[in-house]
């Protein structure tokens, strides 16, 4: 037994350490601005004292700012402590996928080759702090130990869920806020099924507690709790509400996106069906039921997003426990798993090669990664980043060469200013606070209110307030941002442009105060 455990140990040992590196080194190649620095100001900026929804807008992530703050604080504020944050949370995906693997009784063999399939197809796919990428692991590690306390029947478990839940909403409101809908009904039958309400009433204390502590923050940080309720729960719910309005979906398109995690679906209706007296057992069909609600709040989070998919990492999660169920039909076991573990095989290389080395979800897929250059070229503070972005993939010495003379003019600007980018590290290589009353622009209506949203006028309020605060005269803006982002708040004819270089334009906003 003890010999057992140091082998099990010495295996979560080795995927944990493959699950940092690899990582480390696809999440290093190539960039996406908006997505690979999403929160790399945001985490530096709450080290200066500046906080989500207080001093700056957001919509989502303020647990990724809150602990990348902690790791830029540990470690320096720098691309490898960036980094490390998506690796550790891979890894904790990468644990627990093996303790799943362990529970629902593979052998080491096959829940180390699993498990190394989810890491392959976990977080390196960006390879950098990302709010999506968040709430869809913490969601699948909520609903994990959910099915933990069925397989060992008791509830030891359980009390991890709130938690899981609440870090996976505060990360981003979907997919977490599916996949506790779809689960809930599912929790109570559990606990009513088997007479036992003092793990409601546990459950119900913990949640309370989370709920507190979340209002002692906003007191003692002084966050206004209209600021908080309109940017966190009521403007992204008018951001639902309108993909949902305009959800069409091809079902050509839908099954050939989504074919590889609908296949272990198909598998395991056919098995519940099959033998569905068998394994009548409450136990047995509430796993089949959470697997699915699991995976439907993740296909639905998908088809209202506009990012790449990116869920391919419960695959193997899937047909893992679909090898487990595989004694229920003894005459095809042997075959059943050779094929699955081809199928497995060919899945995972597939998507490894689409989205770990062609970068497919930082847009960079049938261009030239190779063609990159050491972001130290930038500054040191992001080595070890291997530059190449899609919009200057043939010429990435220019975008340097512009970014840095962006950040020299930038440095020996007297005064303060706000600066609108992509390039969301102008901050912390400056190592100044810039100001910035939003966390990130989109144009898209996602990031904040657009003019015809109910909470625009909000926002203006919010932002305008932040401007006249800061008693600034000038805001700079880097393409492909510009004016268009603020001249909401003013009238456009006050407000004097100079172009410093080819993405780099200073807007002068002294007149408007006058106005």
């Amino acid at each position: 037994m003890k010999t057992k455990k140091i082998t099990e140990f010495s295996i979560i040992f080795v995927l944990s350490l493959i699950s940092l590196l690899f990582n480390y080194y696809f999440g290093s190649i190539g960039v996406f601005p908006i997505d690979t620095f999403a929160h790399f100001d945001s985490g530096f900026s709450i080290l200066n004292g500046f906080l989500p929804f207080r001093d700056y807008w957001t919509v989502s992530g303020p647990i990724i700012d809150l602990f990348q703050s902690v790791l830029f604080y540990l470690f320096g504020t720098n691309w490898l402590a960036y980094n490390l944050h998506a690796g550790l949370i891979n890894i904790l995906l990468a644990c627990v996928s093996f303790l799943f693997f362990k529970k629902i009784k593979l052998n080491l063999l096959f829940s180390f080759l699993l498990t190394l399939s989810v890491i392959i197809l976990g977080y390196s796919t960006i390879g950098a702090p990302f709010s999506d990428y968040h709430s869809a692991i913490f969601s699948v590690i909520a609903t994990l130990f959910l099915i933990f306390n069925i397989l060992e029947k008791n509830y030891k478990y359980i009390y991890w869920v709130p938690i899981f839940y609440f870090i996976a909403f505060f990360s981003k409101q979907t997919p977490a806020v599916y996949s506790l809908i779809l689960n809930l009904p599912l929790i109570f039958f559990t606990i009513f099924y088997n007479k036992d309400k003092k793990f409601l009433i546990i459950l119900t204390i913990i949640t309370l507690s989370l709920i507190c502590l979340l209002f002692i923050f906003l007191y003692f940080s002084k966050i206004n709790l209209q600021s908080f309720f309109i940017q966190y729960f009521l403007f992204p719910s008018t951001i639902g509400e309108s993909r949902l309005d305009l959800l069409k979906i091809d079902l050509i398109n839908f099954l050939n996106n989504f074919k590889f995690i609908l296949i272990p679906l198909f598998f395991m209706i056919f098995l519940l069906a099959k033998n569905f007296k068998k394994i009548l057992d409450e136990n047995v069909v509430l796993i089949y039921f959470y697997l699915f609600s699991l995976t439907s709040s993740l296909i639905l989070h998908q088809l209202l997003t506009k990012n790449q998919i990116f869920i391919f990492f419960i695959i193997p999660l899937l047909f893992g426990y679909i090898f487990s169920q595989l004694f229920i039909l003894k005459k095809y076991e042997k075959v059943s798993k050779i094929i699955f573990i081809i199928l497995i095989f060919i899945i995972t290389c597939k998507y490894h090669l689409r989205f770990n080395i062609d970068r497919k979800f930082i847009e960079l897929e049938n261009l030239n990664t190779k063609n990159y250059e050491d972001s130290a070229k930038i500054n040191n503070k992001l080595s070890g980043l291997k530059w190449v972005t899609p919009s200057y993939n043939e010429n990435v010495l220019y975008e340097i060469n512009l970014i840095k003379e962006s950040l020299l003019y930038l440095n020996k600007f007297e005064g303060r200013t706000i600066v609108i980018t992509y390039y969301q590290f102008f901050s912390s290589i400056l190592n100044k606070n810039l100001y910035s009353p939003n966390r990130w622009y989109t144009r898209d209506g996602v990031s904040y209110p657009l003019l015809e949203n109910k909470y625009h006028d909000f926002y203006k309020t919010f932002y305008s307030e932040k401007i006249k605060s800061l008693n600034l005269k000038t805001i700079h803006t880097i393409k492909p941002l510009d004016d268009k982002i603020f001249k909401f708040i003013f009238n456009t004819e006050c407000i004097k442009t100079i172009k410093i270089n080819d993405i780099l334009n200073e807007h002068n906003i002294e007149r408007c105060k006058k106005n």
